[in-house]
């Protein structure tokens, strides 16, 4: 009895410090000052395609990556991504005052007196004419590559990333199609004169009409327009528009962090299992070697614990599964091109392979937990999409 309550105890432990882990990343303590859009306003904004890393998806999956990138999770205060990626695009130098850089502990952060988090004005003063770390990017990129300049790097791809925001370098949301061939274009580009005089005179005004909108508060307009905007992609589009499946697929995805939850019952089952198994395998051990009569014998922990287990290990291996399925359907491929897709396939491969094997040999089915947990986290803090 006293093992069964340590299992459950460690499990329970386990499981509320990660959901309080979850709970801290997600909820700011600071109130937001700058300007944002409404949830569902902003939400519209999320169902435009865009060019991203030489694919076209929606605007939402931008918006998490803009959000992750900068402040290491999906949201920033209570507000959604699309809020955050929106509020830079309408209210960008009031979001430049936000502290919501993440700062990496290290050699950087302690020289430049640096907090967890900081605004982006952190690091551009009188005017945005002066970057402070300017001289130590430079020095970068003339070899110096050692962790202090390293850490410097990450946070001007962070600036980097802002600035072509604040730009329209990074809106490519306007396709042109001709000759079978679509171009995706940011606002901020020049178009092809071949282009009708009418799309272009959209392209360059469309954004002018939703900041007027936005200073306003006139959201209903703003939902309009951006209804325009949507019409305009499909109708200029072609064949590089992704199917209605895989946008369902694609939102999915966003809107469930299927790694995360698998992560978490992974390292909730993990640790308490292991333990559990060496414990009992230490005990068997202990009885055969005194010719106990009870060697060999399965108690009804035993049996519970196992059974337990292997439903667990079967229903994260079958949600894994689907994940899987869901990022083949938007990417029509296996995810195989980073580091973040080759941790899922091998945590999906640990975990079939300690299913059927840890039939055999039971110390197996704990170890992959264990396993599977360190590669789904390694996929999950490694920067997505």
């Amino acid at each position: 009895m006293q093992k069964l309550f340590f299992f459950l105890r460690s499990l329970i432990v386990v499981c509320l410090l990660a959901t309080t882990t979850t709970a801290l990343a997600a909820n700011g303590t600071e109130s937001v000052k700058a300007h944002y859009l409404p949830e569902e306003t902003a939400a519209r904004f999320g169902e435009l395609n865009i060019l991203h890393n030489n694919r076209i998806c929606q605007m939402q999956t931008y918006a998490i990556y803009f959000t992750k990138k900068l402040y290491g999770t999906d949201t920033y205060q209570g507000l959604t991504a699309e809020q955050v990626l929106t509020g830079w695009i309408f209210w960008g130098e009031e979001w430049m005052n936000e502290p919501m850089l993440k700062v990496k502990d290290g050699e950087m952060k302690q020289k430049l007196m640096l907090r967890n988090y900081v605004s982006a004005n952190t690091f551009l003063k009188h005017d945005n004419t002066v970057y402070t770390i300017g001289k130590y990017v430079k020095a970068y990129n003339k070899g110096n590559k050692d962790e202090f300049h390293k850490q410097v790097m990450s946070i001007d791809s962070k600036i980097q990333l802002l600035m072509n925001l604040r730009r329209g370098l990074s809106l490519k949301i306007f396709p042109y199609t001709a000759k079978d061939s679509t171009v995706w274009y940011a606002p901020t580009e020049d178009l092809p004169k071949a282009m009708d005089f009418k799309h272009q005179e959209f392209i360059q005004t469309v954004f002018t009409q939703l900041f007027d909108n936005a200073e306003t508060q006139n959201y209903k307009q703003m939902d309009s327009i951006v209804g325009k905007m949507l019409r305009y992609q499909v109708a200029n589009g072609g064949s590089s528009l992704p199917s209605a499946k895989q946008i369902d697929a694609e939102r999915r995805c966003n809107s469930i962090p299927f790694a995360f939850i698998i992560f978490v019952v992974c390292t909730a089952m993990g640790a308490p299992t292991l333990l559990y198994t060496i414990s009992r395998l230490g005990r068997q051990y202990w009885l055969k070697r005194n010719n106990d009569v009870r060697a060999g014998r399965k108690s009804r922990i035993d049996a519970a614990v196992t059974v337990a287990s292997r439903l667990v290990m079967l229903v994260a291996f079958a949600t894994l599964s689907y994940y899987i399925y869901l990022l083949k359907t938007v990417n029509a491929t296996l995810p195989t091109t980073n580091t973040q897709d080759i941790m899922l396939l091998s945590a999906w491969a640990t975990m079939l392979l300690s299913f059927v094997v840890g039939l055999r040999f039971r110390i197996l089915l704990p170890l992959g937990f264990v396993v599977s947990a360190v590669m789904l986290g390694i996929s999950i803090f490694t920067t997505t999409i």
